[in-house]
């Protein structure tokens, strides 16, 4: 099982995000949070996305454009993978695309973003054990993807997991 560990950063503002654009440096994972959805509420998780062949600012630009000035109260969190986890690739790191989108696809899965579409209902990559670091927000410090993240469907009419009857 390979560990990913994520060292998160923020939050950011929507301004703040938009100027992350450094070319050999601004590239990972984000978290956009929010106000405005209906059933979680202020402070929400809404997405998680992956700043791959482009930098933050610039997916962030794009997701403003599209829906973000819709929201209201918006931070932003970004997060680098921990550069040990990768650093014996070769210089165009063909791993560590891999890894990032196999990262990006398990967070999703196991948090289950309401924004997000894809990779809620399964996760297909590699074996991950993945550490988030620093400032997660509403993250869990740590997931693997040999577990399962405890779903609605999982409990009985009582409310409890089925795996404690």
């Amino acid at each position: 099982m390979r560990r990913v560990r994520i060292k998160w950063e923020g939050p950011f503002s929507v301004e703040e995000a938009l100027r992350l654009n450094h070319v050999n440096n601004d590239y990972g994972l984000y978290q956009v949070y929010g106000r405005r959805h209906v059933i979680f509420g202020a402070g929400s998780l809404l997405c998680l996305g992956m700043a791959r062949d482009q930098t933050f600012g610039q997916q962030i630009q794009q997701h403003d454009a599209e829906w973000l000035r819709e929201e209201e109260e918006v931070s932003i969190r970004v997060g680098r993978m921990v550069s040990e986890d990768y650093a014996h690739e070769p210089p165009d790191w063909p791993d560590w695309c891999q890894v990032l989108a196999h990262t990006e696809a398990f967070e999703i899965y196991w948090h289950s973003p309401p924004y997000n579409s894809s990779n809620i209902s399964e996760y297909k990559g590699q074996p991950l054990r993945i550490v988030n670091e620093g400032e997660r927000g509403s993250l869990v410090v740590e997931c693997a993807s040999d577990l399962r993240p405890l779903r609605p469907k999982d409990t009985s009419e009582e409310g409890i997991p089925e795996t404690q009857h």
